[in-house]
């Protein structure tokens, strides 16, 4: 077995492969990250908004809030960026 020295406890704690598997997803995601581009949003964009996410709106514009997250100012209003869906990355029916 794979032994690790604990600095605080000085204990050998030893790796299971639960925890080695563990280990190799957390790499692959942060790999992933370093590959991943956000989308691309332009005024004239179409994104849906909504309870259900289903009322089609027209960005207009960008603005920062508050706490400094980006908003999209749409034709039904104010959305945070991360809440609408946005139509063309949708899966073409």
């Amino acid at each position: 077995m794979v032994g690790i020295w604990h600095r605080t406890s000085r204990t050998t704690l030893h790796t299971s492969p639960i925890r080695i598997n563990t280990y190799m997803r957390i790499t692959d995601i942060l790999n992933e990250a370093d590959e991943y581009q956000p989308p691309k949003i332009r005024k004239g964009d179409i994104v849906k908004v909504g309870k259900f996410k289903n009322s089609k709106a027209e960005v207009k514009d960008f603005d920062i809030d508050n706490n400094g997250q980006p908003v999209l100012k749409t034709t039904k209003g104010d959305q945070k960026l991360f809440k609408p869906r946005i139509s063309k990355l949708e899966p073409k029916k």
